[in-house]
């Protein structure tokens, strides 16, 4: 799984040390500071979203969150598999969608678990579109979409979207989607001063899912993030199929060589353990 984010986390490194020679470990370093210290403030009601669009924070991101994105994805859909005991889709095509996708890290998770032959599932092809509000991160999404192994075809777009802007939102049709995956995107929505106005676009968005479709969610256990993604399916035939907040304590994958040299510069490794819930979600 690693290998999906290494060439790609190289060439951002390559080219943040183009643009700012020596200082730019130091800048990513502080980039990941200041995100350590705003995902604990996300619930600070009317607060500013999350700024992604810089390189070093970037870089941060995709060092730091980026892989464990991913192995929270596989190891949900596994544990959804399981406690359902049956493939979670059916073949041989596949179409999704990822709100608030950032560098496609739950694109990586999901091809890990439809590859993965014990599980079942008889997917060939994914269609996989991201809507996230940060367009800079499309070139580094497509990248790691790029570098995904797996016997799966994958094709994948990436669309800017402002889930606050209602005139854009109303024009999102997901009445062709088989999943949506939600994943961490409630906790940096639920205490925007734009809130109310998110919410009611994706009760309108998901309203035009198919029967027979799916939503995975995964988020950090917390009640605000909860209640706000409530709030948000609020729409007839949503019903949940599995409710799973049990512990996520996952092994760290051998580092390959440019983890290795940012896990020494930044002194802390991808975290791959955490206080989370997921969701398994039906359309009826």
């Amino acid at each position: 799984m690693i290998e999906a984010f290494e060439e790609v986390l190289a060439d951002v490194d390559e080219r943040g040390r183009t643009m700012l020679g020596d200082e730019w470990m130091g800048c990513v370093e502080q980039a990941l500071r200041s995100l350590e210290a705003a995902y604990p403030t996300l619930t600070e009601e009317g607060r500013e979203p999350i700024d992604y669009s810089a390189l070093p924070v970037q870089g941060a991101y995709l060092y730091a969150y980026a892989l464990p994105r991913a192995a929270f994805t596989y190891e949900f859909l596994k544990r959804h598999r399981e406690a359902i005991g049956r493939p979670l889709f059916d073949g041989p095509n596949l179409v999704v969608v990822s709100f608030g996708g950032g560098p496609a890290s739950e694109l990586v998770g999901l091809a890990q678990y439809l590859g993965n032959e014990e599980f079942g599932e008889t997917v060939d092809t994914v269609a996989y579109r991201v809507f996230d509000k940060d367009g800079e991160w499309a070139e580094i999404a497509e990248a790691v979409a790029e570098n995904i192994n797996t016997r799966i075809r994958i094709s994948m777009t990436y669309r800017e979207l402002d889930l606050a802007d209602s005139e854009r939102a109303e024009k999102v049709d997901l009445s062709r989607v088989d999943l949506v995956i939600l994943s961490y995107i409630m906790s940096e929505l639920c205490a925007l001063k734009e809130r109310d106005a998110i919410q009611a676009n994706m009760q309108r968005m998901f309203s035009s899912l198919p029967s027979g479709s799916k939503m995975l969610f995964v988020e950090s256990k917390h009640p605000t993030f909860i209640k706000y993604f409530q709030g948000c399916k609020l729409v007839a035939g949503l019903r949940q199929r599995n409710d799973d907040g049990g512990a996520v304590n996952l092994v760290l994958p051998d580092l390959t060589r440019t983890y290795r040299a940012f896990e020494e510069r930044l002194g802390r490794s991808p975290r791959m353990d955490g206080n989370i819930v997921s969701k398994w979600i039906l359309r009826a």
